[in-house]
């Protein structure tokens, strides 16, 4: 996950904020779906498509390809 900082008006400490994204994904032959959430939505999207992947079991274990049909960025 990536963090940052942010430093408020007035304070000399910084605030941390965590990114992350949730997403959906559907699979295209047996319109099954996944929820899933990261903090690198285009490195987890390859991973799930890596077919020696071994991060991505459950949707390894489905017949795909897998498409992205929702995705909701979050910044804490």
């Amino acid at each position: 996950m990536r963090t940052g900082s942010h430093f408020s008006a007035g304070g000399d400490f910084p605030r941390l904020f965590i990114i992350y994204w949730v997403y959906i994904l559907q699979s295209q032959s047996i319109r099954r779906f996944y929820c899933g959430h990261t903090g690198n939505l285009e490195n987890r999207i390859r991973q799930h498509h890596d077919p020696t992947g071994r991060l991505t079991l459950t949707t390894k274990r489905f017949p795909g390809p897998w498409q992205l049909v929702w995705q909701r960025f979050r910044r804490r």
